[in-house]
């Protein structure tokens, strides 16, 4: 009996990986046939067009999966129900993912029967890897993560480990600044540094206190040298408090007991991803407000774990929590559901201290934003910039159906953004052709006419949500975002003296290092926004179904900051899902962590 359920397993196994095989070789595209006058002939040409060309790589992946199969048919036992409902998910996400990628569009997905066919199979292969992977993950959660012992006072790595992995992390970043001297910028930093100097109207678009930071290190560089040196200096300020706060919360790691590896990893992870390199060298605000998340994370993880919160730690909750949320202007709505989330959790007097720290940020944030800015003569942000997601939808319905544009509805809309073929300019993947155009007039008739649009059509506006944010979905695109500048710098810039400066191959070589992390198998998944949801998500998973409530309420910085990335002005931008991507280290060690029972709810 034994023998021929062991034989069973095997030929199940084979057969799953097959079918998964086939499953990731899948073109997706549309699949045209050749022979349109012979039915069946039709068929299996368009089966033939739908697969790519069977490679070595394939046979790798094939005996991989039965492997993986056939020791989950042997270990996992009986099928979850709950796991395989979470796989299909990713599974459809993943595949709505890459044609909004490709296309811009889902319509060659179900255009026809063989296409729904092809995307059915295509939904069940990749679901039964992701339902294997994810069961195995749960079990080595269960059976195997060990923490080790406390690290002792004879092991002079663990012992050192903050100063040595702060400065590997920082070496490894000062090349770049060497190399792209004095560094790299993009049109947002140029609004600053105009803000900053006063050569335009002040407004909080931008937020005012990461202009006071950028523009005041600019200033002094540029008085005690010169002003590529006032561009070097920030990015050095980034760099050093990155180093060190990238290396902090390794280290709290480090002295929970996590395995010593994850946190050398991490640590290679900074310093040698290309990625990292290339934001410390970006005139930039993304990156230092990406450091103040991963210090707000670590602190109140170091609460929560230990079921604690002196006077210290709630006053360096608040200070860092005041500066994320002074840093992005969304930054507050990351801050608020952790600390409420994180007061709901601890008891007694940690209760109180956590939620103490939530209102002194709150009031600070309001205090600072609502008196102090307007008292500096800097408007108010507009809200064009947390909308973006309404105007999309609007002008893809205005592309869709526009025999069904009222003439009430014509006119609401040309009060609004000046004319109707503006939202010609509609482009699926960037926010900002169509939001450059709105002007407030009159907000609230707009949104009366999007939700009547809404409910003649809602597919185009769950499409239009869909396609502008493909990229943090699924990893299915990468992308970088901090690039390295060859050319001459804006106008502006150069009016306040800053010039390119030629390093000879060494401003090539970061270029080359940039387009490597981008291209190359496998490092290339480093730089897709989406990977970072995933695990972001497969870990929230992993917490919630073994009953880990202070993982969940760890993540939850995570997975506000995806959401946001769903809204924002980019498709796939790595720049608003770069403090996911960065708390990403700490996951890993949490899962260690809180496979303790204690963390295990009562």
């Amino acid at each position: 009996m034994h023998k021929s359920q062991n034989l069973y397993r095997k030929i199940l196994a084979f057969i799953f990986a097959l079918i998964s095989t086939y499953a990731l070789n899948i073109r997706n595209g549309l699949y045209v046939g050749n022979c349109p006058e012979h039915p069946i002939g039709n068929i299996l040409s368009r089966l033939y067009s739908a697969f790519g060309s069977m490679e070595l790589a394939d046979f790798f992946v094939l005996c991989s999966l039965c492997v993986l199969f056939y020791w989950g048919l042997n270990h996992l036992g009986k099928v979850k129900i709950g796991t395989m409902a979470f796989s299909g998910l990713l599974s459809i996400v993943y595949l709505l993912a890459l044609f909004y990628r490709n296309y811009n569009s889902t319509l060659y997905l179900y255009c026809d029967a063989f296409q729904l066919f092809i995307a059915l199979f295509e939904v069940f292969g990749i679901g039964i890897v992701i339902y294997f992977l994810l069961n195995t993950l749960d079990w080595y959660f269960n059976k195997c993560l060990v923490r080790q012992d406390e690290p002792t006072q004879t092991c002079f790595w663990k012992k050192h480990f903050f100063p040595l992995a702060s400065g590997f992390i920082f070496l490894c970043w000062l090349l770049w600044l060497a190399m792209t001297y004095p560094g790299s910028t993009n049109p947002d930093s140029i609004v600053q540094l105009k803000n900053f100097y006063g050569d335009m109207e002040r407004t909080a678009w931008q937020p005012p206190f990461s202009t006071l930071i950028m523009g005041g290190l600019f200033h002094i560089g540029r008085t005690l040298v010169d002003a590529n040196f006032g561009f070097f200096l920030y990015n050095l300020f980034q760099g050093i408090v990155g180093a060190l706060v990238f290396a902090y919360s390794l280290n709290r790691l480090v002295k929970r007991g996590v395995p010593f590896a994850l946190p050398v990893i991490g640590t290679l992870f900074f310093g040698l991803t290309p990625m990292w390199g290339a934001y410390v060298q970006w005139f930039e605000k993304d990156f230092l407000y990406t450091v103040s998340v991963v210090l707000f994370v670590t602190l109140v993880a170091e609460v929560l774990l230990d079921r604690q919160c002196t006077l210290k730690m709630l006053v360096c909750i608040c200070l860092s929590g005041i500066a994320m949320a002074l840093l992005r202007n969304n930054g507050i709505y990351v801050i608020l559901p952790t600390l409420i989330a994180s007061g709901i959790y601890l008891k007694n007097v940690e209760r109180k201290r956590i939620l103490t720290s939530l209102a002194i940020v709150f009031v600070v944030y309001e205090l600072v934003v609502k008196a102090i800015y307007p008292a500096m003569g800097i408007g108010k942000t507009s809200i064009a910039e947390t909308i973006g997601f309404m105007f999309q939808a609007t002008a893809r319905y205005v592309q869709e159906y526009p025999g069904e544009v009222t003439d009430y509805e014509k006119e609401v809309l040309i009060q609004n953004f000046q004319h109707m073929d503006n939202f010609q300019n509609y482009d699926p993947r960037i926010v900002d052709p169509v939001k450059i155009y709105y002007n407030h007039t009159d907000f609230g008739s707009y949104v009366k006419i999007w939700l009547n649009m809404f409910l003649k059509h809602p597919m185009v506006y769950v499409e239009s949500y869909l396609n502008s944010s493909y990229g943090y979905m699924a990893p299915v695109s990468t992308d970088i975002g901090a690039y390295v500048m060859l050319s001459d710098y804006d106008p502006y810039l150069k009016e306040l003296g800053v010039s390119h400066v030629d390093n000879g191959n060494l401003n090539y070589i970061a270029v080359w290092l940039w387009h490597l992390s981008t291209g190359l198998p496998v490092l290339k998944y480093l730089a897709s926004p989406g990977l970072y949801t995933w695990l972001s998500l497969i870990a929230l998973w992993l917490f919630a179904k073994n009953k880990r409530p202070v993982g969940v309420i760890l993540l939850i910085p995570n997975i506000i900051n995806i959401l946001v990335c769903t809204a924002s002005p980019l498709a796939d931008a790595m720049r608003y899902a770069l403090p996911a991507v960065a708390v990403m280290p700490l996951i890993l060690g949490w899962t260690y962590i809180v496979k303790d029972a204690k963390y295990q709810k009562e």
